[in-house]
């Protein structure tokens, strides 16, 4: 039962009728008073000793060409030619890439706008044929914008003889679990807010700092350049990389992020170690004593010395739930990284 938040309040208030006598029962606070107390408590714990989460998010994915169009034939295209869209949707947010097969390179100019949205957001992209990267058999188009969702591909104009030409449609492999990315350093940054808002990623909800920011460097790149720093400000983590990160198309690369949050106490979950429980009630029955006696010090049928009796029984454990507190704070360790 004291998993939750009924049993943990029933545990306060066994403890408050414990110090009080029979006759001043009454004076046991309201549910809503003690609930109150029981997260100041849990607050006073997160923060001596945080829940430790890590999360591991995906810098780089494999490319996939044809997503969102498979080889539609634009011969005939004119200003207005509209491609079919297989998908609208991806997650996480990806760079989307347009591959036009036109091997006798008749298409002189190309105009081609990208529609969509990052999250809610909306998102546009125009390309032109001078934004182009040749091949052998035609060309493509990178938009180096992230998008989440695809609303149309429609040429804005087209010059020259499109027969026989096909394009497709897909995405690159700079891939967005709320970290966005360059294509070089020096930074990246790393939005907590999308995160928990626009995503519906849970991870940083009542988080209360970043410890950790790991990742696989570039085995080429000078040892002088081995950095792994990093700033939390508000909502936004920046990620300094110096450059390490190796900038290939064909690995997928990772960063793992060590933060730490507050604790959750509702009355179906938790995620309190059942090891501090026992403290969350010392903690709780002892700010609850302490409100008891200042709210009562003025009662006539009380008077001062009962009340104080509350708050000094409060104060007592109030000393006892910081010492046991205190105990409970493992000690700093400093990571120190090497390439070999």
């Amino acid at each position: 039962m004291s998993r939750y938040l009924a049993g943990i309040l029933a545990l306060v208030r066994e403890k408050m009728k414990d110090e009080l006598t029979s006759d001043l029962q009454d004076l046991a606070l309201e549910d809503g008073e003690l609930i109150g107390h029981i997260q100041t408590a849990l607050d006073e714990i997160s923060r001596a000793v945080p829940k430790r989460n890590e999360n591991i998010f995906s810098i780089y994915g494999a490319p996939d060409d044809d997503y969102f169009v498979v080889a539609a034939s634009i011969s005939g295209w004119s200003a207005g030619g509209t491609a079919t869209l297989a998908q609208t949707e991806i997650l996480p947010a990806r760079n989307i890439t347009l591959t036009v097969y036109d091997p006798d390179f008749d298409i002189t100019a190309l105009a081609i706008t990208v529609t969509g949205k990052l999250f809610n957001a909306a998102q546009t992209k125009t390309f032109s044929i001078t934004d182009a990267v040749f091949t052998t058999d035609g060309f493509t188009l990178d938009t180096g914008k992230l998008f989440t969702e695809l609303t149309s591909i429609v040429a804005a104009s087209v010059t020259g003889t499109a027969t026989g030409c096909t394009i497709k449609a897909g995405y690159g492999p700079w891939s967005y679990s709320a970290i966005t990315l360059p294509t070089v350093g020096p930074t990246s940054m790393l939005d907590l807010s999308v995160c928990r808002d626009k995503y519906g990623m849970p991870y940083f909800k009542n988080i209360l700092g970043v410890s950790a920011v790991e990742y696989p460097v570039n085995t080429d790149v000078s040892g002088t350049r081995n950095r792994r720093n990093f700033e939390l400000s508000g909502d936004l983590l920046e990620i300094m990389y110096d450059y390490e990160i190796d900038d290939t198309t064909t690995s997928t690369y990772q960063i793992r992020l060590t933060w730490d949050s507050k604790y959750e106490l509702t009355f179906t979950s938790t995620n309190l170690p059942e090891s501090l429980e026992e403290l969350l009630v010392l903690g709780a029955t002892a700010s609850a004593f302490i409100a008891l006696g200042d709210s009562k010090v003025n009662t006539v049928t009380l008077g001062a010395a009962v009340s104080g009796q509350f708050k000094d029984t409060g104060l007592t454990k109030m000393q006892l739930f910081k010492r046991d507190l205190a105990a409970q704070i493992p000690p700093s360790i400093s990571k120190s990284y090497s390439r070999s």
